[in-house]
């Protein structure tokens, strides 16, 4: 299963997907983590690789597809009901879709052509943005990340600020009020001054292993999952927001407790735990109903 968890709402989609190449049939359950209850459950053109998204009020559920057509391309749901609301039968080689920070855009990373910013409402095409492979906003104020195409990383608003890129790909990036903290795949974590584009702090994760999330929260802290590429083990970290002193919350085999996302105060896997970033603790068990793909 793979996990989203709204930023500002006790709401995650656990997605999953069944058929066999080049046609995969979606589906999402979406679970409030904080009481346990399942909310809803519908199809989807969902067909895995992270291509999707939910709102930061966990009202909305965009979702994607590799391919094009009656049962691919991007579609947006109604979280409660599974109604869909807009369909993109004509976008084809999503690589990535979230939601801005305000929740009213889906922003599309689509395979050597423009992002794609998208109307959450509608569907309907707001921008293009040439040689840009991910976006990200900040809720505080009017920064935007892009994160370009072989080429330095810009933090967009008053000013542009440029800062080099370190491996060939971001995995993920989150602002705070005054700083912006960026993981790339097989790279560090680095922390920088939002304003000046001033490095703060860097991590380096051990070897074999890299950061693929990341959430900023109440605390002022930052979080990271940190994934074993060359090793079959994971952990939950905790940055401080002035130096990047890290801590190790929780580690785990990740034939038990696979991906996930973070949520308010927490980490949902993809096996449905509920783990609490004060101590790395399950707080609740999911009943997801687990479905694995025919290849």
């Amino acid at each position: 299963m793979e996990t989203v968890t709204a930023r500002c709402a006790p709401v995650v989609s656990a997605a999953s997907y069944t058929g066999v190449y080049p046609t995969f049939r979606g589906k999402a359950q979406i679970w409030n983590w904080s009481t346990g209850e399942h909310v809803s459950q519908f199809p989807t053109v969902f067909d895995g690789c992270g291509r999707h998204a939910i709102s930061p009020n966990g009202e909305l559920y965009a979702t994607a597809n590799w391919r094009k057509g009656k049962n691919a391309g991007v579609a947006c749901y109604d979280t409660r009901t599974g109604e869909r609301i807009w369909h993109r039968e004509d976008l084809r080689q999503v690589q990535g879709i979230r939601f801005s920070a305000q929740g009213d855009k889906v922003w599309c990373c689509v395979e050597v052509r423009p992002a794609h910013c998208l109307d959450s409402g509608t569907g309907s095409i707001l921008a293009k943005l040439r040689n840009v492979d991910d976006v990200v906003e900040s809720p505080y104020s009017d920064l935007v990340l892009h994160s370009r195409r072989n080429a330095d990383y810009l933090i967009v608003g008053r000013k542009t600020k440029a800062f080099p890129r370190l491996s060939s790909s971001m995995s993920d990036a989150v602002f705070s009020a005054d700083s912006l903290c960026l993981a790339e795949h097989v790279g560090p974590v680095r922390c920088l001054d939002s304003e000046s584009g001033q490095e703060r702090w860097r991590y380096l994760p051990p070897q074999g292993f890299h950061v693929i999330a990341l959430s900023h929260q109440a605390d002022e802290s930052f979080y990271g999952y940190l994934f074993g590429y060359a090793s079959p083990r994971a952990a939950l970290l905790r940055f401080s927001p002035n130096d990047g002193t890290c801590t190790e919350l929780c580690s785990y085999d990740l034939s038990k407790r696979y991906g996930g996302d973070f949520g308010e105060g927490v980490f949902v896997t993809g096996t449905g735990e509920v783990l609490s970033l004060v101590d790395g603790q399950v707080l609740r068990q999911l009943a997801f109903q687990m479905q694995s793909p025919s290849v």
